[in-house]
């Protein structure tokens, strides 16, 4: 009897060592699939997969690796979705699990300090990355600290600066093995050249981002780029143009679940049906993102 007894927890102990070996040996990519699918479940997505994340970060099944590269692609994750709120809450909470790895502590310290608008303060923690993405010699690396560069010089309203960190960004970017490296880079483009009102120039880089994306098989970066043209098309005028790029944006973002972007397709629709004094045909658009609100 007491033989049997021990060979039952000798085998639940080994059943639990295999459990968390399993565990730690799970991708990054894995994980956090696993937990982005189980905040969907939820009312508000974005806060149930911080509560996920947050678990895991408590855990002791994970690595320290492993944690720090679940926190990138949790941050990425919101950046990407506009979450703005909570990219910031999980960063300054929980940025000390990256202080390991100084490349993507001082990326997300610039990214945080762009979104509390601290724009002098993100120029210099841009350069402290520039200096130190140098040293690792990873093209990727300089590519990012060149784009964030950009990024705060086109705030600090000075463009020849931010044009030229943006186009030095494009070049480490076609020399990196990174395959969203150049597609990132076109994007931010694109907002430079936008923000200094350099339109035409903006819709050609944002139609060099589509043919990327398209390639790389980006689809939420290839419905940004289609909803940008359009956006820039109704801005000179070109209604019809500028309807038919929000429906391939609206065709794109309806085959692959991307309902954020539908507010905005919807909204920038109705605004070409009043351009055309069709009141009726733009309240419909206006009552589909609404809906679409609800839902989200």
């Amino acid at each position: 009897m007491k033989s049997s007894l021990l060979i039952f927890i000798l085998i639940i102990s080994l059943v639990q060592v295999v459990l968390c070996q399993e565990k730690s040996t799970l991708g990054i990519d894995e994980i956090f699939n696993k937990i982005s699918l189980t905040s969907t479940k939820s009312s508000d997505s974005e806060k149930a997969l911080l509560d996920e994340f947050l678990n895991i970060l408590r855990s002791g099944e994970y690595s320290e690796q492993t944690k720090s590269g679940l926190t990138a692609s949790v941050l990425s994750h919101y950046l990407e979705n506009g979450s703005f709120f909570y990219l910031q809450k999980a960063f300054k909470k929980h940025s000390v699990i990256l202080k390991k790895k100084p490349i993507l502590d001082m990326y997300w310290k610039t990214i945080s300090l762009e979104y509390d608008e601290q724009f002098n303060e993100m120029f210099n923690s841009a350069s402290a990355l520039l200096r130190e993405s140098e040293k690792s010699g990873k093209n990727q690396n300089v590519s990012d600290a060149y784009r964030l560069l950009a990024r705060s010089k086109m705030y600090l309203n000075q463009k020849d600066s931010s044009l030229l960190y943006a186009n030095l960004a494009l070049n480490f970017a076609k020399r990196s093995d990174s395959k969203i490296a150049v597609a990132n880079t076109f994007k931010d483009l694109s907002e430079i050249q936008a923000y200094f009102n350099m339109i035409a120039k903006s819709t050609s880089t944002l139609l060099k981002l589509n043919q990327e994306a398209e390639r790389i098989k980006n689809y939420n970066l290839l419905c940004w780029s289609t909803l940008m043209i359009a956006e820039r098309s109704f801005q000179v005028n070109s209604f019809s143009e500028a309807k038919t790029y929000y429906r391939k944006a609206l065709n794109i973002a309806e085959k692959n679940n991307l309902a954020l972007f539908k507010v905005r397709i919807f909204g920038g629709l109705a605004e070409i049906e009043l351009g055309n004094n069709k009141l009726d045909a733009a309240l419909i658009n206006i009552n589909r993102g609404y809906k679409n609100i609800i839902k989200n």
